[in-house]
């Protein structure tokens, strides 16, 4: 049976869909940015003689790691509350319901984010399906991009979500912080450790008529690992919390 918690964080992630608030405002911002890029890698021949040189797959390849670069930036942003839905209720307010069990805090937390991302990813969609009208990809390898997103995004959502707990709103050391963890994690490892490297899943998922397991099976591995680690964090930094809480 489904906790309480849970439904309760899922409601309040459904209203923000409508209600809108910082977080949709910032990623407007970055649809600019993967319009821009769309523009900038379009085809400047016929789009025959661009398919016919594989010029196609660039164009799609590039506004999908935008894509995913712009959700995972967003998610990190809000899991550090430096975005918020209207309405949206922050992770420290929450964990001071002692009535909501730490995991299933944690695990509707979680649900919620999942549908704040899959909301950006449908935000991105005309300007991936748009790229991919031109770039003739494959059905599997858009899904194990999209799939490959949800567990980026996961990902950066509890980093953030860790940093906020640990440093709270402290100005502009969060603000480089934020900057930074996101340069050397999306950009800085994906060059020294390709396995971690989105832009190596998606260019393996693209570069042919069907995607290459290597690289989609170690970025999995790679994300889940990462993903466990963070999420027993997360409940470890929550509770230390309360309990300090409780103690004074």
């Amino acid at each position: 049976m489904i906790h309480r918690a849970v439904i309760l964080l899922l409601k309040q992630a459904l209203s923000s869909l409508w209600r809108g608030g910082e977080l949709y405002r910032a990623y407007f911002g970055y649809l600019l940015l993967q319009a821009i890029v769309l523009v900038l890698w379009w085809p400047k021949s016929d789009l025959a003689s661009a398919l016919e040189r594989g010029v196609g797959s660039d164009v799609l390849s590039a506004v999908v790691v935008v894509a995913a670069g712009s959700i995972a930036y967003t998610s990190l942003r809000a899991g550090a509350e430096e975005l918020m839905a209207d309405g949206q209720h922050s992770l420290h307010e929450w964990r001071q319901v002692a009535a909501l069990p730490t995991g299933w805090l944690v695990a509707g937390y979680l649900a919620g984010h999942a549908l704040t991302t899959a909301h950006l990813m449908a935000l991105s969609a005309p300007i991936v399906l748009t790229a991919w009208g031109v770039g003739g990809g494959n059905w599997p390898g858009l899904l194990l991009c999209c799939a490959g997103v949800m567990l980026l995004a996961l990902n950066y959502r509890m980093l953030g979500a860790l940093l906020y707990l640990r440093f709270g709103h402290a100005g502009s050391l969060m603000f480089v912080a934020l900057r930074g963890v996101f340069a050397v994690v999306f950009v800085v490892l994906a060059f020294m450790f390709p396995p971690s490297s989105f832009l190596v899943l998606t260019l393996d998922c693209f570069a042919s008529a069907a995607p290459r397991a290597g690289a989609a099976v170690q970025f999995f591995v790679v994300y889940t690992l990462a993903a466990a680690i963070l999420t027993g964090l997360l409940c470890r930094a929550i509770n230390g919390l309360r309990s300090r809480a409780a103690l004074s």
